[in-house]
C-alpha cells in the first residue's frame, strides 16, 4: 500500500483540525444555546403563569364585589317575599355574570333561585363552612370548592350577606359558577399553553382537589400524593416559577406555578418539554447541517491551500529524484516565496551549482591530465577518457566509448586483466572511493607509459 506524502498528510491533517474545531465549538456554542433559550422559555412560561393568575384574581375579586354590591342594594324587606325576590334579581346583571343565583334565608335553606329548578328551594345549607363564616363576619367571601346539592355537580360560590338597617343578616345572596360549564372558571379549563399544554388549579388544603382541569372527570377529585414532584412542592413549600418535572403520565413537561390572592388556590400551567424545546431542536439540526456544510467547505479550503503552499516543497522533491535518475538534467528550481520552503529551494540550487562546478574543474583536472586515464564501469566497459589517452591509444572517443577495456589489452594479457578486473571490483578496492547514479565504480585502470608499454596498477 503506498503511503500519503507529505502534502497530502498535511492536507489530511489541516482539514481534519478544522473539521474538529468547527465541531467543538458548534457543540459548546449548542450547549449555551441551549441554556439560554431554557431561561428565556421559563421566564416566558412565568411571565405567562403570572399574568393569568392575576387575571384570575382580578376576576374571582370583581365577582365577589358585584355581589357584595348586589347584596347592599338589596331592598332587605324583600327577603320576607321569595316571589319579589325572583322578580328583582330577573332583570338585574347580577344573573348574567353567574350560573344560578340563590338567595338563602337566616337559617340556611334556599328561600329562592334564578333560573328556578324544580327541588332546589328548600335544600339546606347551613353545615356549609362559607355560609357559617358569613353569619359571623358579615362580609363577602368566595367559597371553597364543593359539590352541589342541587345537582351534584362541582361549583364554586360567590356568597355575601344582606343585612337590614340593624346590621342584622336577613338574608344571603350567593352567585354560583359549575366548574364544568364555559363560564369564567370553564373557559380557563379549556384554554390552551401553546398547542397541546393546558392550566389547572389546585386547593392548597391537606388534601389538594383539582378546581380546574381540562378532564372534566378529575373536577374536585383529590390529587394523587406523588403525582409531580414539583406540583408538591408548589403545594407545600409555596414555590413559584417555572421548573421542569414529570407529570402523571410519565411526560417530561415545563410546570409553572403561581399562588393566587382572591383564594387558597395554586394556578399552574403544563406545557410538554418536548413542543417547549421544539424550536430550539428545530434551529439545533438546521444549526447542524449549516454547521457541517461550513466544516466540509472549510476543510475543502484549508486542504486546497495547504496542498498550493505545500506544492513547492513537492516539486523539489521531485527535482532531487530526477536528479537521481538523470544528473545532466538539473536545471534551477524557481524560488516562489520568501519562506522556509523557498529558502529551502535556494539552499538546494546554491548546493546543485556548487557540486555542478566541482564536477566541471574535476573533469578538466581529468581532461588535461598529462597521464592516460580512462574510467570505466563493473562490465569492464569505458565510459570515460581524457585526451591523453585518445593520442597514445589513437582512438577517438566516439569509437572507443562504450566499448570494452580488453579492446586495449594485449592479447598476452587478457587472462591476468580479467583475474585482476574480477578481484578489484569483488573487493571494492579503489584508489579513491567515487559513487554514480548507477552504481558505477571509477578507478585509473592503467596508465600507458611514454613507450607504450602497459602498467597495471
Amino acid at each position: 500500500m503506498t503511503s500519503l506524502g507529505i502534502k497530502a498528510k498535511v492536507a489530511l491533517a489541516t482539514s481534519l483540525t478544522s473539521i474538529l474545531m468547527l465541531a467543538l465549538v458548534t457543540a459548546l456554542q449548542m450547549h449555551r444555546l441551549q441554556d439560554d433559550f431554557r431561561k428565556v422559555l421559563f421566564a416566558q412560561q412565568t411571565a405567562l403563569i403570572n399574568r393569568t393568575a392575576e387575571e384570575l384574581d382580578d376576576k374571582l375579586l370583581m365577582l365577589r364585589d358585584i355581589i357584595a354590591q348586589s347584596a347592599r342594594q338589596q331592598p332587605p324587606e324583600l327577603a320576607a317575599t321569595p316571589a319579589r325576590l325572583r322578580e328583582y334579581y330577573r332583570d338585574r346583571a347580577v344573573l348574567a355574570l353567574f350560573d344560578d343565583v340563590l338567595i338563602l334565608n337566616p337559617e340556611g335553606r334556599v328561600i329562592a333561585d334564578l333560573p328556578e329548578q324544580a327541588g332546589r328551594v328548600g335544600i339546606n345549607a347551613s353545615d356549609r363552612v362559607y355560609f357559617k363564616t358569613v353569619l359571623h363576619t358579615r362580609q363577602p367571601v368566595i367559597s371553597e370548592p364543593l359539590i352541589g346539592r342541587a345537582q351534584g355537580q362541582p361549583i364554586v360560590q360567590m356568597v355575601a350577606p344582606v343585612l337590614d338597617a340593624r346590621g342584622e343578616v336577613v338574608c344571603v345572596l350567593t352567585g354560583v359558577l359549575r366548574l364544568y360549564k364555559d363560564n369564567l372558571l370553564g373557559h380557563l379549563r379549556n384554554a390552551k399553553v401553546g398547542r397541546t399544554g393546558y392550566y389547572f388549579a389546585l386547593t392548597r388544603e391537606a388534601n389538594p382537589r383539582y378546581v380546574l382541569h381540562p378532564d372534566a372527570k378529575r373536577l374536585l377529585q383529590p390529587r394523587q400524593p406523588h403525582a409531580n414532584p414539583a406540583t408538591t412542592r408548589a403545594l407545600e413549600q409555596g414555590f413559584e416559577g417555572s421548573i421542569e418535572g414529570v407529570n402523571s403520565s410519565g411526560q417530561n413537561t415545563i410546570n409553572s406555578y403561581k399562588t393566587l390572592r382572591a383564594v387558597d388556590w395554586v394556578l399552574a400551567a403544563s406545557l410538554p418539554a418536548e413542543e417547549a424545546f421544539e424550536p430550539f431542536h428545530g434551529a439545533a439540526e438546521r444549526l447542524l447541517w449549516w454547521s457541517g456544510l461550513a466544516g466540509l467547505l472549510a476543510a475543502l479550503l484549508i486542504g486546497g491551500l495547504t496542498m498550493q503552499l505545500l506544492a513547492p516543497l513537492v516539486r523539489l522533491r521531485d527535482a532531487i529524484v530526477a536528479l537521481h535518475a538523470a544528473p545532466a538534467g538539473y536545471t534551477p528550481l524557481p524560488v516562489a516565496t520568501a519562506d522556509e520552503v523557498g529558502q529551502l529551494t535556494s539552499a538546494f540550487n546554491t548546493l546543485m551549482q556548487q557540486r555542478l562546478a566541482a564536477d566541471a574543474r574535476l573533469q578538466n583536472l581529468v581532461e588535461y591530465a598529462p597521464n592516460v586515464i580512462l574510467v570505466v564501469d563493473t562490465a569492464g566497459r569505458i565510459e570515460t577518457m581524457n585526451r591523453e589517452a585518445e593520442r597514445c591509444f589513437g582512438y577517438t572517443r566516439a569509437e572507443i566509448l562504450g566499448r570494452p577495456l580488453t579492446m586495449l589489452v594485449p592479447p598476452r594479457l587478457h587472462e591476468l586483466y580479467v583475474e585482476i578486473q574480477q578481484r578489484f571490483f569483488s573487493q571494492s578496492v579503489t584508489l579513491y572511493p567515487c559513487a554514480s547514479a548507477r552504481n558505477r565504480c571509477c578507478t585509473a585502470c592503467a596508465v600507458m607509459a611514454a613507450n607504450s608499454r602497459w602498467s597495471l596498477i
